[in-house]
């Protein structure tokens, strides 16, 4: 999804009583072709956000992608060959049966909600890509992290995407501050896009630390943040 400033855009709907569950059906309804467009349109489909994260992926052993969607991440992860065991885990039951045919005994799909989501493995690095953590209120974001920490291994980190906080998807129906609502194929999608310090913020909390934040901008010129979030060594 490319972006627009949200100053251009002062409307958007008052009620701010959606949570994560209400997004459910918007995955599960849109089309795969819809879900590729938008990593298209957004300048992702072919890695770039990997590619600047590649010095934290290529010596991992184990590899977890939280919302997998229609598998842009695992395909570019299979093509660079890394050596880890790659898990993913996605709550939509038409996508995970698209990636457990697209990525038969190589990969393991797990369906289920990241909320719900428990194992006694950890990981040593941790995909949220595509800015999904935008899909969960500001209240929900500091639990869903806290649920992912707990996956860390020792030296393990959280690599984190989102869009830049003062812009918004360009196919977004309203904005107001960092919050917006998507409308696409009959389907609403709302979103919070977390600052810099929130995402610091959330990290003091559950006492790992920002071990870098990247701005960059995809081919198609939206801009947006990778996270770098890892345990702090006591």
């Amino acid at each position: 999804m490319t972006k627009t400033s949200i100053k251009h855009h002062a409307s958007i709907s008052e009620d701010n009583s959606w949570s994560n569950k209400d997004n459910a059906a918007f995955y599960e309804n849109i089309s795969k072709e819809a879900n590729r467009e938008n990593s298209i349109l957004g300048g992702l489909e072919e890695g770039c956000d990997l590619t600047l994260a590649h010095n934290y992926l290529v010596n991992a052993n184990s590899i977890l992608e939280i919302g997998a969607g229609y598998g842009r991440v695992l395909y570019c992860l299979k093509q660079r060959k890394y050596k880890a065991t790659i898990t993913a885990v996605e709550r939509s039951q038409k996508l995970c049966k698209i990636l457990k045919e697209r990525f038969f005994n190589t990969i393991e799909i797990i369906e289920c909600d990241i909320k719900n989501f428990t194992t006694n493995k950890q990981y040593d690095a941790i995909l949220w890509l595509f800015s999904g953590i935008s899909d969960f209120t500001q209240e929900e974001q500091l639990y869903v992290l806290k649920k992912i920490a707990l996956l860390l291994t020792r030296k393990g980190v959280i690599i984190l995407d989102t869009f830049s906080p003062d812009l918004k998807p360009a196919n977004a129906l309203h904005a107001k501050a960092q919050s917006y609502l998507i409308h696409l194929e009959n389907n609403k999608l709302h979103g919070y896009i977390p600052s810099r310090e929130e995402i610091i913020e959330y990290a003091q909390k559950l006492n790992i630390t920002l071990l870098e934040c990247i701005p960059y901008e995809t081919d198609t010129q939206s801009k947006r943040y990778l996270y770098i979030l890892g345990k702090i060594e006591l």
